[in-house]
């Protein structure tokens, strides 16, 4: 140390293989603080990427906001943790290297993503325990008091009947007693074959139509059956007919939302 106590001198130890650590200076006051000034690097071979070993919790709501522990090695230096690309607040790393506090961002939707620490030597590689999943909010069931048309081909305004192969997009928002979160419908369909046998398909519009129909029916017949679709993108479902000119009727009788959003109001609906 020199006569001013500004600088000292000391001689690196031997480690095993390269890396980037932090350094401490140690006195009759105490220790330094470590800080992004004080690290140092061992070079010679490649830098130890981070590993992850486990993540705790390793489930979460896809409102984000969890508060997640990941343990592994070489996570020291980490300034940023990805959840399927998107990356975590309030990032907190353990002196040790071994472990560190995040919280996860928001997600698109429920489902399983890949957790990615990243350091300035690199990323962490791909492995079984790096997995999130995100989870939906529990869902209800509300009946309407009344149940609700809303769409009647065969009425003014109803667009008239679907062709051979035709697909129909039909919006169910608030007008009809449904609230912006809700998840999916309940339906009475009523399918009517003007001339050739037919199967009508509702599926959540912006989705790819499933290979299996809702309901079919036979040459100049009519079915009537309750159907439960989830909705797509802004509340908007798809009618997809396979053969013939076809009529079709629907009537909302309930729907799904998620159940810590729902408030009643006093004309039996749910609304946000």
């Amino acid at each position: 140390m020199n006569p001013g106590g500004t600088s000292v001198t000391a001689v690196a130890p031997k480690v095993a293989g390269a890396d980037r650590v932090d350094v401490a200076v140690k006195a009759g006051a105490g220790t330094s603080p470590a800080s992004p000034m004080d690290v140092y690097a061992f070079v010679g071979t490649t830098p130890r990427l981070p590993a992850i070993k486990s993540l705790s919790p390793a489930s979460g709501p896809v409102a984000g906001g969890s508060r997640v522990t990941i343990t592994g090695s070489n996570l020291t230096h980490a300034t940023k943790v990805e959840f399927g690309g998107i990356a975590g607040s309030k990032l907190k790393v353990d002196s040790s290297g071994t472990s560190l506090t995040v919280r996860t961002p928001a997600a698109k939707r429920a489902g399983t993503v890949r957790v990615t620490v990243i350091t300035s030597v690199g990323k962490s590689a791909k492995v079984t325990a790096d997995r999130f999943s995100y989870v939906a909010p529990a869902s209800r069931y509300q009946k309407l008091t009344k149940p609700v048309r809303v769409l009647d081909t065969s009425a003014a305004g109803g667009g008239g009947p679907l062709g051979a192969g035709a697909t129909r997009r039909v919006t169910i928002n608030k007008a009809a007693g449904v609230p912006a979160d809700a998840t999916a419908l309940l339906l009475r369909v009523t399918v009517t074959a003007r001339a050739a046998a037919t199967s009508l398909t509702l599926y959540p519009a912006g989705q790819s139509r499933p290979a299996a129909s809702s309901l079919s029916v036979k040459a100049h017949g009519s079915v009537t059956r309750v159907v439960e679709v989830a909705l797509g993108k802004g509340g908007v479902i798809s009618l997809y007919n396979k053969a013939g000119l076809t009529e079709v009727e629907l009537t909302l009788v309930g729907y799904y939302a998620p159940a810590s959003d729902l408030v009643a109001d006093l004309k039996g609906h749910l609304y946000r």
